[in-house]
């Protein structure tokens, strides 16, 4: 379903929610009744990917998901560093570093040390 933008000349910018695609070039404000225009906008994208403080609570659960989100995460600083730096491109991921970092993280959960 569309959102519109249209630009009242005394109440400025607005945006109409509508129930189909068909577009009226001229609308009446919702305030004044004046003709609004409408507005050309960007199309808006909204980006809902979880970040990592997010998904931390989920990983915990799993040690081979949180040992790969973590190995994950480093590797991608890792190209972040190398596109600043010029620095050689660092390996990808592997599974088997995966399952040792998974096999240390349930070590530590079953066994916590003094905090």
């Amino acid at each position: 379903m569309p959102i519109y933008s249209y630009e009242c000349p005394e109440h400025g910018q607005h945006d109409v929610f509508t129930r189909t695609f068909d577009i009226l070039k001229v609308r009446p404000c919702e305030k004044c009744g004046k003709d609004s225009k409408i507005c050309i906008t960007a199309p808006s994208r909204h980006n809902i990917e979880r970040t990592w403080n997010d998904k931390a609570n989920e990983y915990r659960r799993d040690p081979y998901t949180q040992a790969k989100a973590q190995l994950t995460n480093m590797h991608l600083e890792s190209l972040e560093h190398v596109e600043r730096d010029c620095d050689r491109e660092p390996d990808p991921v592997q599974e088997e570093a995966i399952q040792i970092g998974a096999r240390e993280i349930d070590k530590q959960n079953k066994n916590p040390g003094p905090s």
